[in-house]
């Protein structure tokens, strides 16, 4: 006799809620005739642990969406919640990682890494231990002695991939991180970015 397909508990159990919540969110810039709609009326909702990209041409409001839901940026209507609580004016509840690198140029690619948990107090060496298999992952194991200008754009990206990974947070948001590097350089990072993600369980926004 045949036997029922059973999933496994934590495949069928659905959460309470929606873990990330936009809904109604607004943004304009300017005032009167000359002002400009970034955003309106932009709901949605984004389960943990999925992979969401948005995609529209540049201008549509992608980066000012962002900026709300770190927290950066105070929308004019509608609210934003993780796991039930507000996001708005509430930054470092997310992890954050643009287009542009955003090394510091004065510190190794180790101390760079390292930097979001020796800001709370954890030391180099703790740190860097942390960070050990996400840098393996990215390859940038030779590399931790080098400073940012010793490293191709792909490098240095990968570096702020990890440091991203180093803050901690179980949301990230990705906005264009990879959009000024080459197509092939492009697409690896993209490939490796999901699967880390996948393995860490960590929910995106890109």
């Amino acid at each position: 006799a045949a036997h029922p397909i059973r999933l496994p508990e934590r495949m069928i159990t659905m959460p309470d809620q929606p873990y990330l919540v936009v809904d109604g969110v607004s943004k304009r810039f300017g005032e009167g005739a000359a002002a400009v709609a970034a955003l309106d009326q932009v709901s949605f909702t984004l389960d943990k642990g999925q992979f969401l990209s948005i995609l529209g041409p540049s201008g549509c409001g992608k980066t000012t969406l962002f900026n709300i839901i770190a927290g950066l940026t105070k929308p004019d209507t509608g609210s934003v919640t993780l796991k039930g609580e507000s996001l708005l004016m509430n930054p470092g509840l997310t992890g954050y990682m643009l287009q542009r690198d955003l090394l510091l140029p004065w510190r190794t690619i180790a101390d760079n890494i390292a930097l979001p948990r020796t800001l709370h107090g954890v030391s180099r060496r703790k740190a860097l231990k942390a960070a050990s298999a996400d840098i393996r992952a990215c390859g940038l194991g030779s590399m931790l002695h080098r400073r940012p200008d010793e490293l191709s754009g792909g490098q240095r990206q990968r570096a702020a991939l990890v440091r991203t990974f180093q803050s901690g947070k179980e949301l990230l948001l990705m906005d264009e991180p990879f959009g000024a590097l080459d197509p092939i350089t492009r697409l690896h990072l993209q490939e490796l970015l999901m699967r880390l993600c996948l393995e860490k369980g960590l929910t995106v926004l890109f």
